[in-house]
């Protein structure tokens, strides 16, 4: 019992001492909105300079006219110890609590043919959370997003985050794409289209 403690501890500071030096760590991720300094972002991403960040909302293409195949895994974390506030980050929705989000994204690019899908886990272990009364506001932002979501708003627990199938040659293509909750009425695409 005392050795398991110990070596909790001395984990807990090995931790510590990674999490607190690690400048590359983001909790959420800022992009400048002038297409000039968006370009040297990009481009900065492309070069490898920056990590390519899976809560942007800019769409990345590849150059269709070679194969390409792309394997990316996520395993993110979040701490909340305050009311939940939703930053647009697609199903990943964390109340009060500890919630982490992991995911594997498996795409394919052709010059003729696109595919991608994300499935994802997470592993949620909510607390709960008294909402913000704002009795007597009556108005176009009765509601936001530091409210706890009900049961039958929850986001499930798994599920396909990005399903993405297009036929395109020469610039020109027909595709068919399922994402999840973003900006909109609680669908991806709804700002993309």
């Amino acid at each position: 019992m005392k050795f398991q403690f110990k070596s909790r501890i001395i984990i807990l500071i090995f931790c510590h001492l990674i999490l607190a030096n690690a400048n590359w760590l983001l909790a959420q991720t800022h992009m400048p909105a002038d297409p000039y300094y968006l370009l040297f972002n990009e481009k900065a991403q492309f070069d490898g300079k920056l990590p390519m960040q899976s809560n942007f909302f800019r769409p990345i293409y590849f150059n269709t006219d070679s194969t390409s195949f792309s394997f990316i895994i996520r395993s993110e974390t979040y701490y909340n110890d305050n009311a939940p506030n939703q930053e647009n980050m697609d199903v990943r929705y964390f109340s009060k609590g500890l919630g982490s989000f992991k995911s594997i994204q498996l795409a394919f690019n052709s010059p003729y043919f696109s595919f991608m899908a994300e499935p994802y886990i997470m592993p949620n272990r909510f607390l709960s959370v008294k909402g913000i009364s704002r009795v007597g506001w009556e108005g176009p932002f009765s509601v936001l997003n530091d409210q706890p979501l009900s049961g039958e708003q929850r986001s499930l627990n798994s599920g396909i985050r990005n399903l993405l199938a297009a036929v395109h040659y020469k610039g020109i293509g027909f595709g068919w794409h399922a994402g999840n909750r973003w900006w909109g009425p609680s669908i991806h695409t709804s700002l993309q289209m």
